[in-house]
């Protein structure tokens, strides 16, 4: 939070505010969850796998939502310059990992990825920590042109799944989707179109699927 000009006060409180409001949501049904700390803008909790994206874009949008609501209460709009963003980190870790080494690396990546790869900050740190350590990496903004990430995350995993069991999908595609991400990136040839570029990541995850029927 920066607000030039303005007594801190204020944005204590609102930080305050927002800390304890935390354990309420994300112990609450869906997240069911378990905060460890909260303490102004910083949060560390734990929380079920398919269930950590979401809740964390749920913090954000409140924490967003509450300083908004102050901005406009105040009249500070034109006045003051006040930026609110919440970049968050989430290590998605093998049971048998060490917590010591886990807890780690989710402030690291919150240190040095969402908060330094990042344009404006404003994104989240994704990071798939397997028994014998990182194993995948990303960056990605909270916002972009074409909406909230966990609103695509989860309409792309809709249409993935439809019909299907997850469960045939071999773990696999997490590698293969890094080594071609370039394929859509800024300067790659699916970079202009959001159909082509879930299209191909759907043949993708079919082809892991037969792989991994074939396996069985």
């Amino acid at each position: 939070v920066e607000a030039a000009g303005k007594s801190t006060s204020a944005v204590s409180g609102l930080l305050n505010e927002f800390a304890n409001e935390v354990p309420r949501i994300l112990h609450a049904e869906p997240y069911n969850g378990r905060v460890i700390y909260a303490g102004g803008d910083d949060v560390l909790a734990l929380l079920p796998l398919e269930m950590a994206l979401s809740a964390a874009d749920d913090l954000r949008k409140r924490y967003r939502d509450r300083f908004n609501k102050w901005i406009k209460e105040e009249d500070l709009k034109n006045s003051l310059p006040v930026k609110t963003s919440l970049s968050a980190s989430i290590v998605y870790a093998h049971h048998q990992a060490p917590l010591a080494a886990v807890l780690r690396e989710g402030h690291a990546l919150l240190k040095n990825w969402a908060k330094k790869k990042v344009e404006g900050k404003n994104a989240v740190a994704l990071q798939l920590y397997q028994r014998g350590g990182p194993a995948i990496t990303v960056a990605i903004p909270w916002e972009t042109s074409r909406g909230a990430l966990a609103d695509r995350m989860e309409e792309l995993l809709k249409k993935l799944s439809k019909d299907q069991d997850r469960k045939e999908v071999g773990s696999g595609i997490l590698y293969e989707l890094q080594e071609q991400s370039w394929l859509w990136g800024s300067s790659g040839p699916l970079a202009a179109s959001s159909d082509d570029r879930d299209q191909y990541v759907a043949s993708i995850v079919e082809k892991s699927r037969l792989l991994n029927q074939t396996d069985k």
